[in-house]
């Protein structure tokens, strides 16, 4: 049995999961521990799955793909972690880079904290030239985080570990069950990390655990934003319901309605004003907005349940 499991989740990006690879390759265990790669092929159409087993005989440490057809990263990491064998499952993603000490540094913290999850930086690593309208806000968004230059306990909602760089003691899945499949836009990490959080698990943040993550600005377009923020907005929906905070109509906050013809105001006078990336980011907020009235809406059609049982992954009320 292994110490710890490294699990990624990929769709058609071979070639970036191949450099993944590489780096973990050269992780450094020192002898303490015993580690193993999974790779969960999400019904990817590039030739990855091949790709892994041709990676497979020379690996330094035991390297298994396994194919998910169900479209999904909930899907992918569920299938993932019911394959692995260790105690200690480790997250990242098929475009990071990592050193050499990454999981000895994991291993230790774990060791010492007792902790029952920790996550670090995730810095960005741009690919392309970066566009006038990518401001702070929208790297938050591309998966870069910095929770402060120190370690500590993670007391704070707002401190969330998130899939490029965390790991959990299995203790937690078989807890809390795996990652929410009704979660898009990459709002499944947030939505464990919150569960865990108020099922009273202790999380640690290590600034000295960095990964760099690619952000390809031929990827991350204006109209990627709008999908990955309908997704966020549907993927809080029934939270929203849940919580119901003020007046509703069809299970529609009536704050949020407010709250998106307000952006529209604010985000053209930002533009008036000639500050781009002030005016994209509040523009792009609505459709967070707008996704969680339409799914709103939808659940109230189809007469789906109120309480489901999972927290918002974000800030409702603004």
């Amino acid at each position: 049995m292994m110490d710890m499991t490294v699990i990624l989740a990929t769709y058609n990006r071979r070639e970036d999961l191949m450099l993944t690879l590489d780096h973990l390759a050269r992780q450094d265990a020192r002898g303490l521990f015993q580690f193993e790669v999974v790779v969960a092929d999400n019904n990817s159409n590039d030739g990855t799955s091949a790709a892994v087993e041709v990676r497979r005989a020379g690996f330094p440490v035991p390297l298994r793909g396994i194919f998910e057809p169900r479209q999904g990263k909930s899907y992918a990491l569920n299938t993932a972690i019911a394959s692995a064998t260790a105690e200690i499952l480790v997250f990242t993603d098929d475009d990071c880079r990592m050193d050499e000490s990454w999981l000895l540094t994991l291993w230790q913290a774990f060791q010492s904290y007792g902790a029952d999850g920790i996550g670090g930086p995730v810095i960005a690593d741009y690919t392309g030239i970066k566009p006038a309208w990518f401001g702070p806000e929208l790297e938050r968004q591309a998966g870069i985080v910095d929770h402060g230059p120190e370690r500590h306990r993670i007391t704070r909602m707002t401190e969330t570990l998130i899939g490029p760089n965390c790991a959990y003691r299995r203790k937690v899945f078989e807890t809390l069950g795996g990652y929410d499949i009704n979660r898009l836009g990459n709002s499944e990490d947030a939505d464990l990390f919150l569960r865990a959080m108020k099922a009273g698990f202790r999380l640690w943040y290590l600034q000295d655990l960095k990964v760099y993550n690619r952000v390809d600005f031929s990827r991350w377009t204006k109209k990627a934003f709008k999908r990955r923020f309908w997704n966020q907005g549907r993927a809080i929906a029934f939270g929203v319901q849940e919580e119901q905070q003020g007046k509703t109509f069809l299970r529609v906050p009536l704050w949020m309605v407010r709250y998106v013809f307000l952006l529209t105001l604010q985000s053209a006078y930002e533009l008036i004003k000639g500050d781009v990336r002030q005016s994209v980011w509040l523009g792009l907020q609505r459709y967070f907005y707008l996704g969680a009235i339409f799914y709103c809406l939808a659940d109230c059609i189809q007469r789906k349940p109120l309480n489901r049982g999972r927290p918002s992954v974000l800030p409702l009320k603004p």
